[in-house]
């Protein structure tokens, strides 16, 4: 049996998938997001940064249907 392999439930993959999103790569901290919806050309721009590294981690265009 290889050890190295982890198996992963699909709850566990959401949660470590939300966690990926949400938290600071670099420390771990929950980032603050900020959003600017612009309803003429229907797009929202979200930016994540990090309160305690105090860096912008992304940026991430939406467009809305």
């Amino acid at each position: 049996m290889d050890i190295t392999k982890q198996e992963f439930t699909t709850e566990e993959k959401t949660e470590n998938a939300i966690a990926e999103h949400t938290t600071c790569c670099l420390c771990g901290t929950d980032l603050k997001f900020k959003h600017q919806i612009d309803f003429t050309s229907l797009k929202v721009v979200e930016d994540a940064h990090c309160p305690a590294c105090r860096i912008q981690l992304r940026q991430r265009e939406h467009i809305l249907n």
